[in-house]
């Protein structure tokens, strides 16, 4: 299973999601150094929340997309616990996959209609004139790789299906 797992193309966008976790996490570390640092010595970086607020964005994308390929989001798989029947429980993670899928689709859609209107209204941070769109990209980009993910990890999900109750329906009716 996960047999995409281990396309080039996947392994390259892990491993530059891997590097982008640790890349924006040295870079958010050490602007809350140095913006403590400066406290002891009473100065203050104006406007460090704005540089900070981008990266701590993007960071958070990168986790999210991380986390949809690793399928390590938080769940509440209630129905997990209360439905019997593997073929039920099957049935409703397929439905759980295809929710997923539509919703990342939707909200992929949304927030790229956002980072749009955010460069036609010319919008942008008070201090350092920083586009508002550069963090509001990282929504496009986490919400794009996390609905790939959902999406891969969905076909899987209709592979398994299949092959677990339908094709053994067909040798079971065939002599």
């Amino acid at each position: 299973m996960n047999r995409w797992k281990e396309n080039t193309g996947i392994k390259i966008l892990t491993k530059f999601l891997r590097m982008g976790l640790i890349v924006l996490g040295i870079i958010v570390t050490l602007i809350l150094f140095v913006e403590t640092a400066g406290r002891l010595f009473n100065h203050n970086f104006a406007g460090y929340e704005e540089i900070l607020i981008i990266v701590v964005f993007w960071l958070y994308m990168f986790g999210c997309a991380h986390a949809s390929f690793e399928n390590s989001h938080i769940k509440a798989d209630i129905l997990d616990l209360m439905i019997k029947r593997d073929s039920v429980k099957d049935f409703v993670h397929l439905i759980k996959w295809a929710l997923t899928l539509v919703l990342g689709i939707v909200l992929c859609y949304w927030a790229a209609q956002l980072v749009v209107w955010s460069v036609t209204q010319g919008n942008e941070t008070t201090v350092y004139r920083i586009p508002l769109a550069i963090g509001q990209a990282a929504i496009v980009f986490g919400l794009a790789v996390s609905t790939l993910f959902n999406a891969l990890y969905f076909y899987e999900e209709i592979r398994s299906f299949r092959a677990k109750h339908l094709y053994k329906r067909d040798k079971e009716v065939t002599p």
